[in-house]
Protein backbone atom coordinates (compact mmCIF):
# COMPACT_ATOMS: atom_id res chain seq x y z
CA UNK A 1 0.00 0.00 0.00
CA UNK A 2 1.40 3.62 -0.72
CA UNK A 3 0.84 6.66 1.10
CA UNK A 4 1.90 10.76 0.94
CA UNK A 5 1.79 12.82 4.07
CA UNK A 6 2.56 16.48 4.00
CA UNK A 7 0.57 17.79 1.01
CA UNK A 8 -0.25 21.85 1.50
CA UNK A 9 -3.95 22.66 2.04
CA UNK A 10 -5.54 22.66 -0.83
CA UNK A 11 -3.78 19.43 -2.76
CA UNK A 12 -4.55 16.04 -3.29
CA UNK A 13 -1.89 13.08 -4.03
CA UNK A 14 -3.11 9.89 -5.76
CA UNK A 15 -0.87 6.93 -7.04
CA UNK A 16 -1.95 4.60 -10.07
CA UNK A 17 -1.51 1.89 -9.21
CA UNK A 18 -2.39 2.12 -5.82
CA UNK A 19 0.09 -0.75 -4.69
CA UNK A 20 2.88 -2.99 -6.51
CA UNK A 21 3.42 -6.72 -5.78
CA UNK A 22 6.81 -7.80 -5.16
CA UNK A 23 8.97 -5.09 -7.50
CA UNK A 24 7.48 -2.17 -9.44
CA UNK A 25 6.33 1.27 -9.88
CA UNK A 26 3.40 3.98 -8.98
CA UNK A 27 2.99 7.33 -10.24
CA UNK A 28 2.02 9.77 -7.82
CA UNK A 29 0.11 12.85 -9.07
CA UNK A 30 -0.01 15.88 -6.92
CA UNK A 31 -2.93 18.29 -7.85
CA UNK A 32 -3.09 21.75 -6.22
CA UNK A 33 -5.45 24.00 -6.24
CA UNK A 34 -5.62 28.19 -6.42
CA UNK A 35 -6.10 28.35 -2.94
CA UNK A 36 -2.91 26.14 -2.54
CA UNK A 37 -0.26 28.85 -0.71
CA UNK A 38 3.08 29.16 -2.27
CA UNK A 39 6.16 27.12 -0.43
CA UNK A 40 8.45 24.44 -0.23
CA UNK A 41 6.91 21.26 0.84
CA UNK A 42 8.39 17.99 1.89
CA UNK A 43 6.26 15.02 0.87
CA UNK A 44 7.19 11.52 2.69
CA UNK A 45 6.08 8.84 0.57
CA UNK A 46 5.20 5.62 2.71
CA UNK A 47 5.03 1.98 1.52
CA UNK A 48 3.69 -0.45 3.68
CA UNK A 49 3.87 -4.18 3.74
CA UNK A 50 1.79 -5.89 6.65
CA UNK A 51 4.19 -4.94 9.34
CA UNK A 52 6.60 -3.65 7.21
CA UNK A 53 6.60 0.38 6.29
CA UNK A 54 9.37 2.29 4.43
CA UNK A 55 9.71 5.89 3.87
CA UNK A 56 11.65 8.08 0.74
CA UNK A 57 11.21 11.75 0.63
CA UNK A 58 10.81 14.28 -2.15
CA UNK A 59 9.41 18.30 -2.19
CA UNK A 60 7.04 19.70 -3.82
CA UNK A 61 7.13 23.74 -4.64
CA UNK A 62 4.21 25.14 -5.46
CA UNK A 63 4.43 28.97 -7.34
CA UNK A 64 2.74 31.84 -6.70
CA UNK A 65 -0.50 31.82 -9.14
CA UNK A 66 -0.48 35.55 -9.63
CA UNK A 67 3.11 36.55 -10.90
CA UNK A 68 3.16 39.95 -12.49
CA UNK A 69 1.66 39.62 -16.07
CA UNK A 70 -0.59 41.40 -18.60
CA UNK A 71 -3.25 40.67 -21.24
CA UNK A 72 -3.69 42.66 -24.92
CA UNK A 73 -6.59 43.50 -26.64
CA UNK A 74 -6.90 45.32 -30.50
CA UNK A 75 -10.03 47.44 -31.68
CA UNK A 76 -11.60 47.25 -33.85
CA UNK A 77 -10.90 43.77 -35.14
CA UNK A 78 -11.03 44.44 -38.90
CA UNK A 79 -10.86 47.68 -41.22
CA UNK A 80 -11.20 47.84 -44.92
CA UNK A 81 -9.12 50.55 -47.04
CA UNK A 82 -8.03 51.41 -50.18
CA UNK A 83 -4.34 51.04 -51.33
CA UNK A 84 -2.80 54.05 -50.46
CA UNK A 85 -4.65 54.53 -47.16
CA UNK A 86 -4.01 54.63 -43.77
CA UNK A 87 -5.96 52.16 -40.77
CA UNK A 88 -6.17 52.55 -37.25
CA UNK A 89 -6.42 50.63 -34.10
CA UNK A 90 -6.17 50.70 -30.33
CA UNK A 91 -3.99 48.14 -28.78
CA UNK A 92 -5.14 48.18 -25.21
CA UNK A 93 -2.82 46.45 -22.31
CA UNK A 94 -4.50 45.48 -19.12
CA UNK A 95 -2.19 45.06 -16.18
CA UNK A 96 -2.71 42.11 -14.39
CA UNK A 97 -1.62 41.12 -10.35
CA UNK A 98 0.59 44.30 -9.78
CA UNK A 99 2.08 44.22 -13.10
CA UNK A 100 3.74 47.51 -13.69
CA UNK A 101 6.81 46.71 -16.90
CA UNK A 102 7.14 48.50 -19.77
CA UNK A 103 5.37 46.36 -22.27
CA UNK A 104 6.44 47.85 -26.12
CA UNK A 105 4.23 46.64 -29.24
CA UNK A 106 5.24 45.03 -32.70
CA UNK A 107 2.93 43.47 -35.72
CA UNK A 108 4.10 40.84 -38.10
CA UNK A 109 1.66 40.12 -41.29
CA UNK A 110 1.63 43.14 -43.13
CA UNK A 111 1.23 42.77 -46.87
CA UNK A 112 3.33 44.36 -48.99
CA UNK A 113 4.06 48.29 -48.86
CA UNK A 114 2.75 48.07 -45.19
CA UNK A 115 4.48 49.84 -43.17
CA UNK A 116 3.54 50.43 -38.85
CA UNK A 117 3.65 52.93 -36.55
CA UNK A 118 2.58 52.98 -32.50
CA UNK A 119 1.55 55.92 -30.80
CA UNK A 120 2.99 55.96 -28.19
CA UNK A 121 5.65 52.90 -28.30
CA UNK A 122 5.35 51.58 -25.56
CA UNK A 123 2.83 51.55 -22.41
CA UNK A 124 3.96 51.15 -18.43
CA UNK A 125 1.28 48.73 -16.77
CA UNK A 126 -2.08 49.20 -18.29
CA UNK A 127 -2.94 51.64 -21.07
CA UNK A 128 -3.46 51.87 -24.85
CA UNK A 129 -1.57 53.10 -27.53
CA UNK A 130 -2.72 53.86 -31.21
CA UNK A 131 -1.55 51.12 -34.06
CA UNK A 132 -1.10 52.78 -37.69
CA UNK A 133 -1.05 50.63 -40.31
CA UNK A 134 0.15 52.60 -43.87
CA UNK A 135 -0.42 50.54 -47.02
CA UNK A 136 0.95 52.21 -50.66
CA UNK A 137 -1.00 52.68 -53.66
CA UNK A 138 0.84 49.28 -55.35
CA UNK A 139 -0.26 46.96 -51.93
CA UNK A 140 -2.31 44.21 -53.48
CA UNK A 141 -6.11 43.85 -52.56
CA UNK A 142 -6.79 41.16 -50.39
CA UNK A 143 -7.52 40.28 -46.38
CA UNK A 144 -4.37 40.66 -44.08
CA UNK A 145 -4.45 38.18 -40.57
CA UNK A 146 -2.39 41.00 -38.47
CA UNK A 147 -0.18 39.60 -35.48
CA UNK A 148 -0.19 42.54 -32.52
CA UNK A 149 2.24 41.36 -29.99
CA UNK A 150 3.07 42.89 -26.73
CA UNK A 151 6.33 42.19 -25.18
CA UNK A 152 8.29 42.92 -21.33
CA UNK A 153 10.89 40.90 -20.78
CA UNK A 154 10.22 37.61 -20.58
CA UNK A 155 6.60 38.17 -21.28
CA UNK A 156 4.63 38.12 -24.29
CA UNK A 157 1.28 38.07 -25.01
CA UNK A 158 -0.71 38.78 -28.52
CA UNK A 159 -3.37 39.32 -30.38
CA UNK A 160 -4.89 38.99 -34.00
CA UNK A 161 -6.99 42.10 -36.42
CA UNK A 162 -7.84 42.32 -39.97
CA UNK A 163 -6.70 44.47 -42.26
CA UNK A 164 -8.52 44.14 -45.62
CA UNK A 165 -7.45 46.27 -48.61
CA UNK A 166 -9.76 46.66 -51.31
CA UNK A 167 -9.86 47.35 -55.22
CA UNK A 168 -9.77 51.05 -54.65
CA UNK A 169 -10.70 53.20 -57.18
CA UNK A 170 -14.09 54.78 -57.14
CA UNK A 171 -15.96 58.41 -57.17
CA UNK A 172 -15.82 60.99 -54.82
CA UNK A 173 -12.26 60.70 -53.48
CA UNK A 174 -9.49 63.22 -53.08
CA UNK A 175 -5.31 62.84 -53.61
CA UNK A 176 -2.96 64.23 -51.08
CA UNK A 177 0.19 66.19 -52.00
CA UNK A 178 3.09 67.92 -49.68
CA UNK A 179 6.10 70.02 -50.58
CA UNK A 180 8.58 70.54 -50.67
CA UNK A 181 9.40 67.05 -50.52
CA UNK A 182 12.24 67.46 -47.86
CA UNK A 183 13.31 70.15 -45.69
CA UNK A 184 16.43 69.91 -43.46
CA UNK A 185 16.44 71.39 -39.90
CA UNK A 186 18.72 71.36 -37.13
CA UNK A 187 17.91 70.46 -33.58
CA UNK A 188 15.28 72.67 -31.73
CA UNK A 189 13.86 74.21 -34.77
CA UNK A 190 11.08 73.43 -36.89
CA UNK A 191 10.20 72.17 -40.29
CA UNK A 192 7.43 73.33 -42.59
CA UNK A 193 5.35 72.10 -45.56
CA UNK A 194 2.22 72.43 -47.48
CA UNK A 195 -0.40 69.68 -47.65
CA UNK A 196 -2.75 70.15 -50.84
CA UNK A 197 -6.30 67.97 -51.14
CA UNK A 198 -7.19 67.88 -54.00
CA UNK A 199 -11.01 66.29 -54.64
CA UNK A 200 -12.14 64.87 -57.55
CA UNK A 201 -15.88 62.80 -58.33
CA UNK A 202 -17.01 65.98 -57.04
CA UNK A 203 -16.14 65.04 -53.61
CA UNK A 204 -16.67 67.74 -50.96
CA UNK A 205 -16.04 66.19 -47.68
CA UNK A 206 -14.27 66.88 -44.48
CA UNK A 207 -10.17 66.46 -44.29
CA UNK A 208 -8.62 65.61 -41.51
CA UNK A 209 -4.79 65.37 -41.07
CA UNK A 210 -2.30 63.21 -39.50
CA UNK A 211 1.13 62.01 -39.33
CA UNK A 212 3.42 59.01 -38.73
CA UNK A 213 6.74 58.19 -38.01
CA UNK A 214 7.94 61.80 -36.37
CA UNK A 215 11.41 61.28 -35.25
CA UNK A 216 11.51 60.88 -31.24
CA UNK A 217 11.39 64.37 -29.59
CA UNK A 218 9.42 65.84 -32.43
CA UNK A 219 5.67 66.46 -32.77
CA UNK A 220 4.07 67.74 -35.62
CA UNK A 221 0.93 69.87 -35.54
CA UNK A 222 -1.20 70.92 -38.88
CA UNK A 223 -3.36 74.65 -39.50
CA UNK A 224 -5.66 74.59 -40.51
CA UNK A 225 -6.30 70.88 -38.76
CA UNK A 226 -8.75 70.19 -41.36
CA UNK A 227 -10.02 71.21 -45.42
CA UNK A 228 -13.03 71.09 -46.92
CA UNK A 229 -13.50 69.44 -50.40
CA UNK A 230 -10.26 71.43 -51.86
CA UNK A 231 -7.88 73.48 -49.70
CA UNK A 232 -4.18 73.23 -48.31
CA UNK A 233 -2.74 72.93 -44.64
CA UNK A 234 0.55 73.59 -43.14
CA UNK A 235 2.21 70.89 -41.53
CA UNK A 236 4.77 72.14 -38.77
CA UNK A 237 7.16 69.85 -37.44
CA UNK A 238 8.77 70.81 -34.33
CA UNK A 239 12.04 69.46 -33.08
CA UNK A 240 13.72 70.12 -29.55
CA UNK A 241 17.48 69.61 -28.81
CA UNK A 242 16.71 66.16 -27.54
CA UNK A 243 15.41 65.09 -31.00
CA UNK A 244 17.02 62.14 -32.62
CA UNK A 245 19.67 62.84 -35.60
CA UNK A 246 18.81 61.37 -38.65
CA UNK A 247 16.92 61.21 -41.99
CA UNK A 248 13.45 60.30 -41.63
CA UNK A 249 10.43 59.40 -43.73
CA UNK A 250 7.41 60.95 -42.54
CA UNK A 251 3.91 59.84 -43.54
CA UNK A 252 1.13 62.41 -43.84
CA UNK A 253 -2.24 60.73 -44.40
CA UNK A 254 -5.84 62.76 -44.74
CA UNK A 255 -8.82 61.48 -43.62
CA UNK A 256 -12.36 61.71 -44.50
CA UNK A 257 -14.97 59.02 -43.06
CA UNK A 258 -13.93 56.11 -44.72
CA UNK A 259 -11.27 57.55 -47.38
CA UNK A 260 -7.90 57.80 -46.00
CA UNK A 261 -4.72 59.07 -48.74
CA UNK A 262 -1.11 58.97 -47.29
CA UNK A 263 2.10 60.33 -49.38
CA UNK A 264 5.23 60.74 -47.56
CA UNK A 265 8.09 63.25 -47.16
CA UNK A 266 11.75 63.64 -46.09
CA UNK A 267 12.91 65.00 -42.38
CA UNK A 268 16.39 65.74 -42.13
CA UNK A 269 17.48 66.61 -38.83
CA UNK A 270 20.86 67.63 -38.11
Amino acid sequence: MLGVSGLPSGTTGVFSPTSVTGSGSSTLTVTTSTSTPAGSYPLTLTGTSGSLSHNATVTLVVNSSSSPDFTIAATPSSVTVSPGSLASYTDTVTALNGFTGKVTFSVSGLPSGGRSQFSPASVTGSGSVTMHIGTSTSTPAGTYALTVTGTSGSLQHSTTVTLVVSGGGGSGSFTISVSPASQTVTRGSNATYTVTITPSGGFNGIVTFRTMNVPSGATASFSPASVTGAGTSTLTISTTAGTTTGTFTVSVGGVSGTITKITTVALIVQ
